[in-house]
Parts: structure tokens; C-alpha cells; sequence
């Protein structure tokens, strides 16, 4: 199988990490985390409230429908 059409993500936030890991387990296929250096250039580019509220969801959203 074409590992990329089964991972084939819908985020384009914060999430998208955690959406191809839960993806990757459904499809039982092994992967990793590679560490990466970040860099950002504004101290305002943080995690807002809004998006842990919408990761939240998207966690139990994930876990109902694939698991």
C-alpha cells in the first residue's frame, strides 16, 4: 500500500503531528519522532487557548472514529 494516500492529513495546525501518528497506528504501521530545531522569530507564536480547546476535540474525535 501507498503509505502516503493512507496518511493523507487534514490539520493545518498544531495537530497535524498527532494526526498522522494516530493515522499511522490505525494503519499498523511503524514510525518515530524525529527531534528538529525550532526556531521562532516573535515570542507571540505560541499555543493559544483556542487551539487546545480544538486539539482537545480533535483527540476524542480521532479516538471514536479510527480506534
Amino acid at each position: 500500500r501507498d503509505a502516503y494516500s493512507l496518511l493523507r492529513w487534514s490539520s493545518d495546525d498544531y495537530s497535524v503531528a498527532t494526526e498522522l501518528a494516530v493515522k499511522a497506528v490505525v494503519h499498523q504501521m511503524k514510525f518515530l519522532e524525529v527531534r528538529v530545531t525550532t526556531i521562532y522569530y516573535s515570542e507571540k507564536q505560541d499555543l493559544r487557548i483556542l487551539d487546545g480547546v480544538k486539539f482537545m476535540f480533535l483527540m476524542f474525535y480521532w479516538k471514536f472514529k479510527f480506534l
